[in-house]
C-alpha cells in the first residue's frame, strides 16, 4: 500500500498529464491486443466447432416394429404356467388376457404386468379393455399389442 501511495505522490509532484497519457496509452494498446487475440480465438473455435459438428452429425431413424405371432405364443406359454387362473390367448398381432371372476382382479392386474415385462425393450399398447359389469364374459379382459422400438443410424446423410 505504501508503494502505491509513493507512486501516486510522485505522479502528483510531476507533470501528471504526460504520465497519465502514457498510462492510458498502455491500457489502450493492451485492450486492443487482448481484444484482437480474443476475436481470433473466437473465430478459430467457431470454425473448429462447425467442422466438428459437420463430421459428427449422424441422423437416426426410430421405427416401431410389431412383435411376431411367435413372440405372443412364447409369452402365452411362459405366463400360463406362472398364472394358472388367468387365460392367455395368443393372436397373430396381440395377446389377450382375461379372468372370469370379479374376485380375480388382482390376478388379472398381475398378469398384465407380467405381459408388459415379458419382452425386453417392448412398448405395449392396449388395443381393447373391458372390466366389470360392462363385459359380458369374461369379467376382465384386455388385448395388448407389443412393439419393439428400433433405432438405426443413418450416417452420412
Amino acid at each position: 500500500m505504501r508503494k502505491i501511495g509513493n507512486i501516486v505522490n510522485a505522479v502528483k509532484r510531476a507533470d501528471a498529464v504526460p504520465v497519465t497519457v502514457f498510462l492510458w496509452s498502455i491500457a489502450l494498446v493492451l485492450t486492443l491486443v487482448l481484444s484482437l487475440q480474443a476475436r481470433r480465438t473466437f473465430f478459430a473455435l467457431r470454425e473448429y466447432a462447425s467442422v466438428a459438428s459437420e463430421e459428427s452429425i449422424s441422423l437416426i431413424e426410430v421405427t416401431k416394429v410389431a412383435l411376431s405371432s411367435r413372440d405372443y405364443q412364447w409369452i402365452k406359454e411362459r405366463l400360463a404356467a406362472a398364472h394358472p387362473d388367468v387365460l392367455f390367448e395368443a393372436q397373430a398381432d396381440s395377446i389377450r388376457v382375461s379372468v372370469g371372476s370379479v374376485r380375480d382382479y388382482e390376478k388379472f392386474r398381475n398378469a398384465l404386468y407380467s405381459v408388459m415385462e415379458s419382452v425386453r425393450d417392448a412398448r405395449w399398447e392396449v388395443a381393447s379393455l373391458c372390466a366389470g359389469e360392462a363385459c359380458s364374459t369374461p369379467v376382465y379382459r384386455a388385448e395388448l399389442k407389443g412393439y419393439a422400438v428400433r433405432i438405426t443410424s443413418k450416417a452420412g446423410q
